[in-house]
């Protein structure tokens, strides 16, 4: 009998040893795993941030664009200029007075007082130059974002809208058959036909009698669409006032 309870005692040992050895390694276990899922979950937080930061809505992202841009504004002005006139290299500085030269005649039609290129005047050349510039990107941009006025991206439709739009302000008819065969327009007469009927078909360009209702011609007279004369109409009405300003801005400045 003792010895039967020796050995039981010995089995039960034996089991919580057992038992507190599995303890030990699921612990061990379940340590590792929580400390590898930190490390994980560190890491996709980490390029989850790269690549989709907090603060990239597009309210956020309009309102930065807008700062940036009115920072390339008063960043480059006239100061800037004479700054960069007074520290450029020889090399850049004669490059700069060459081609400056070459469209001073230009400014002295404007009645200002820079009558001489020297390198006190050009800082204020150069200035509207960069203002013509800046001018330029925002007409394209402005073109690319109409909602009518995108549909006629491309030299071609580029040419073939001023051409209809010189036409018709001219009281001239516009008809599609001498349209094509303009040279300028890079294309063949065919495909100047399809680009052309694609612009009727979706409503952009429209057929109406010329003028002289009177004349008999088995041809078809084009016109813009309302709409697109008007986004022509006011594209350009409000770059020629940017340019006014700009204008007026650099003869007030130097007054003769």
């Amino acid at each position: 009998m003792a010895v039967f309870a020796l050995y039981k005692r010995n089995i039960r040992n034996q089991d919580l040893f057992s038992t507190f050895c599995r303890i030990i390694v699921a612990f061990i276990g379940i340590t590792l795993i929580c400390t590898k899922m930190q490390k994980t979950k560190k890491k996709y937080n980490f390029q989850h941030v790269q690549k989709f930061p907090v603060n990239s809505s597009d309210t956020q992202n309009s309102s930065q664009n807008v700062e940036l841009k009115m920072m390339k504004k008063d960043k480059y002005n006239k100061k800037f200029y004479e700054n960069a006139v007074a520290t450029v290299n020889d090399a850049n500085l004669n490059r700069a007075k060459r081609i400056t030269k070459r469209v001073f005649n230009r400014l002295q039609n404007l009645n200002s007082k820079t009558k001489i290129l020297t390198n006190k005047t050009m800082p204020t050349v150069i200035t509207l130059f960069k203002d013509v510039v800046f001018q330029n990107l925002d007409l394209h941009d402005a073109w690319h974002k109409d909602p009518i006025l995108k549909n006629f991206i491309g030299d071609t439709k580029f040419y073939l809208l001023h051409k209809i739009m010189k036409k018709t302000l001219t009281g001239k008819p516009c008809y599609k058959e001498k349209l094509c065969t303009y040279k300028n327009l890079g294309v063949s007469i065919k495909t100047a036909y399809k680009i052309l009927d694609e612009l009727v078909q979706d409503g952009y360009l429209i057929y109406m009698d010329a003028f002289d209702t009177d004349e008999k011609r088995n041809t078809k007279n084009i016109r813009p669409s309302e709409d697109v004369a008007v986004a022509y109409n006011s594209l350009y009405l409000t770059q020629l006032e940017k340019q006014y300003n700009h204008v007026k801005d650099f003869l007030n400045e130097n007054k003769p």
